[in-house]
């Protein structure tokens, strides 16, 4: 696979090098876009391969013997769930006679509810004196697949852990940025829990301000996948774009300094980030961030760039990072609707004129809820078997209320250092 991967790139250099196909390069532009698209794909195959922790040498599972006991740090604070904590713990080490052996790999972990497990945060050591099982496929076929789900994220394993099942050993004292983030999310809910009384509306509030969906009552998440508006509590493009537009509508009175341009973009790249890993990363957080960083980059070198090219670009970024993201449904529908917002926006939006402006704002708000779903609805009835008939006025309602929910959660947070008015 090496080979053929640095025989296709050397062939493509080789081509546009040397000055003897200079005067014919042109009419054979088809060898250099064979060898680019063998490179290409060369290059796929082997960062699939890199991607599949499997393949390791060090993966836990190739290295495991009976008696060995595994050491676990928690890579998220545990969700409470009805009888047990779940998270998702990277296997450090293998415990043998005393002795630890580095490995890799990640598992899903569920504790028994206890007041060790309750004590539990991100980054607390554990050793588990069980071996992890197989994580099944499901009975039904027309169920959720956990299995295929999880091994997307390189997780092919799970452990059920009761009390005497493991050993706390103490808590990482290394900080990093995530350690940052879980604290600050932490504060972000507790400031929520305290000036809305309501809890099926606090959760509501935390899940569209912080992604954070754990205390969001089911049924209501079947509710809002069902009309169309999850993406209104699934923290998507769309919450970040209206994050970058307030950042720089606050950043606006800098433009009057073109020396400070540099700084500003910088601080609201810096902030945009944040927001996306406070969220949780997903992938189409992470494909709006990327687009948006072109979009800052662009303005400080004073260059302007085609909306396709930074579709494409931010793809290509994320697959070869993790290439599973191409099987993963907010990736996908990510990109449609980008896409199929920036095909078909315009070509609807003049099916209809209007003079008066509140009817043409009113129908350039439905000609975007239309565009959004030509690309869209094909994969909603495939991956969830359904077909949401209420989107449009569904959305009409919800994106603009949404909109004020997610600017007044940021102005309560930013209140909250003063309770009458947080109040």
């Amino acid at each position: 696979m090496m080979m053929l991967l640095f025989a296709s790139l050397f062939c493509t250099l080789i081509f546009y090098a040397l000055p003897t196909f200079s005067f014919q390069r042109y009419r054979f532009a088809w060898v250099s876009g064979i060898l680019l698209h063998l490179f290409l794909i060369m290059l796929g195959f082997l960062l699939s391969l890199m991607n599949d922790v499997r393949l390791h040498q060090w993966y836990f599972v190739s290295l495991l013997q009976q008696g060995d006991q595994l050491q676990l740090r928690l890579e998220e604070p545990p969700v409470e769930r009805a009888k047990t904590f779940k998270t998702i713990a990277s296997v450090t080490h293998i415990v043998r006679n005393d002795t630890l052996i580095p490995v890799k790999g990640k598992i899903y972990l569920y504790l028994q509810k206890d007041a060790i497990a309750a004590g539990l945060y991100f980054q607390s050591i554990l050793r588990m004196h069980q071996r992890p099982r197989f994580i099944e496929p499901p009975i039904h076929a027309d169920s959720f697949d956990f299995k295929k789900f999880a091994a997307l994220q390189g997780i092919h394993h799970q452990g059920y852990l009761k009390k005497n099942s493991y050993t706390f050993i103490g808590q990482d004292s290394s900080s990093n940025v995530y350690d940052f983030l879980y604290r600050l999310r932490d504060k972000l809910i507790a400031i929520i829990h305290q000036y809305i009384a309501n809890s099926s509306t606090a959760a509501i509030a935390i899940a569209l301000l912080t992604g954070y969906r754990a205390e969001l009552d089911r049924n209501l998440s079947q509710l809002y996948q069902a009309t169309g508006t999850i993406h209104v509590i699934a923290i998507s493009g769309m919450h970040l774009a209206l994050i970058y537009f307030l950042l720089q509508l606050l950043c606006r009175p800098l433009d009057r300094f073109p020396r400070f341009n540099f700084l500003k973009e910088t601080a609201i790249l810096i902030l945009l980030w944040l927001f996306s890993l406070l969220t949780g990363g997903g992938a189409s957080v992470i494909r709006a961030v990327i687009m948006f960083s072109f979009i800052s980059v662009g303005k400080m070198l004073h260059r302007k760039g085609t909306i396709y090219n930074a579709l494409a670009c931010s793809a290509f970024l994320m697959l070869c990072y993790q290439p599973t993201l191409l099987w993963d449904i907010g990736f996908q529908l990510s990109y449609a609707a980008v896409l199929s917002l920036v095909v078909f926006m315009k070509p609807i939006y003049e099916w209809f004129s209007f003079e008066n402006p509140l009817l043409d704002g009113f129908w350039k708000m439905n000609a975007v809820t239309l565009s959004a779903q030509v690309l869209t609805l094909p994969l909603c009835v495939y991956h969830f078997h359904q077909l949401p008939v209420l989107f449009l006025p569904a959305n009409l309602l919800a994106i603009p209320l949404s909109t004020l929910a997610l600017y007044g959660l940021l102005l309560l947070n930013g209140l909250s250092f003063y309770s009458p008015l947080a109040a």
